[in-house]
């Protein structure tokens, strides 16, 4: 339950709950981080893939549609991650110097985790209404709060570098 209540305190104290996580950090627990943070997502597509395969007679089905992001989100998806991880620490090492590979994975994926209410949040609301200014506006929330939450937790990896 760690997780969830740690999402949810990341709203309040971002700064602290990314103290806390990177306490004993490891590769295992960023990986896990990463992993449980994708299958979020994949569950948050499976609304808007039902009503995709509901709308196109003839086209893929479901199974269909669910397996193809399955393999791309879960199973690929990690790759990039792991590369946009390695491309951040190179940047932040050069700008302002410090850091680690870890940390700058820790950051990265607990920023996933963090925004996966959001990302449950439109992937209800593109199943129940299909896109639109809801689905829209969540979407453009859901990226500032990733992009505000990623340079948080990238300014608190420096910190505990040094």
């Amino acid at each position: 339950m760690a997780f969830v209540s740690d999402i949810a305190a990341a709203y309040r104290r971002p700064s602290a709950v990314m103290r806390r996580r990177l306490e004993g950090a490891g590769e295992e627990r960023a990986l896990i981080i990463l992993i449980a943070s994708l299958l979020l997502f994949f569950v948050a597509a499976l609304p808007g893939l039902e009503r995709r395969a509901l709308a196109h007679d003839g086209g893929p089905g479901f199974a269909a549609l669910a397996a193809g992001r399955f393999l791309g989100g879960v199973m690929i998806a990690p790759l990039a991650m792991y590369a946009l991880a390695g491309l951040s620490q190179i940047v932040v090492g050069m700008v302002w110097g410090g850091g680690t590979w870890l940390r700058a994975r820790m950051a990265l994926f607990w920023s996933l985790a963090v925004v996966t209410p959001l990302v449950l949040l439109r992937g209800l609301i593109e199943g129940l209404f299909g896109p639109g200014p809801a689905y829209d506006a969540v979407g453009l929330v859901g990226g500032v709060a990733f992009a505000a939450f990623w340079m948080i937790h990238l300014r608190v990896t420096l910190e505990r570098a040094s």
